[in-house]
């Protein structure tokens, strides 16, 4: 009797271990699956136009808090800071030729340094530590074939890409 007792007693407790990991793995699972990221292109999120009609980007620096605590009540749990990487001078250039106001791909990375444009690496992290205070977590891309026409890295490491001679037909295409 003893023995059943003692069996039934440790297969309980056994099953409540089970049930409390199981039930703290489910919630940070389903948290994972169900908590939507919301991704903020830096690039337009508070840009403004300047005294002399140019695009201004909002600098980290400028975020106030109770944005980041909104965007915690909506429900988001993760921000995704898009963009948030120095864009090359020549990117900006080609882009001004559709659009006086079009400040370049995103994606058109000069190197992985902060955009100065946006602020400091300080000011980064003064807004992750808000975004923390206020229950968001930070998420910052490394895409490292997101490259922008004039990166350094072309001609410094050109091993790192794959290149092509143009055709004539692509050469005579407009740029």
């Amino acid at each position: 009797v003893l023995s059943v007792i003692t069996v039934l007693l440790i297969a309980g407790i056994s099953l409540i271990i089970v049930r409390l990991w199981r039930s703290t793995w489910m919630e940070k699972m389903s948290l994972a699956v169900i908590s939507p990221i919301y991704e903020i292109n830096t690039r337009t999120w508070g840009t403004r136009l300047d005294y002399s009609g140019r695009p201004r980007l909002r600098k980290f620096s400028e975020v106030p808090d109770t944005e980041l605590s909104d965007l915690r009540a909506y429900g988001f749990r993760t921000i995704w800071l898009m963009g948030v990487w120095q864009i090359s001078r020549e990117a900006c250039e080609v882009s001004k030729r559709y659009a006086e106001d079009f400040m370049g791909s995103t994606y058109a990375i000069a190197d992985y340094k902060l955009n100065p444009e946006l602020g400091t690496e300080k000011d980064l992290k003064n807004l992750v530590k808000k975004a923390h205070k206020a229950g968001l977590k930070v998420i910052l891309d490394f895409i490292p074939n997101h490259m922008g026409i004039g990166s350094p890295w072309i001609t410094k490491h050109p091993e790192y890409f794959i290149h092509k001679k143009l055709t004539r037909e692509e050469n005579l295409l407009p740029n």
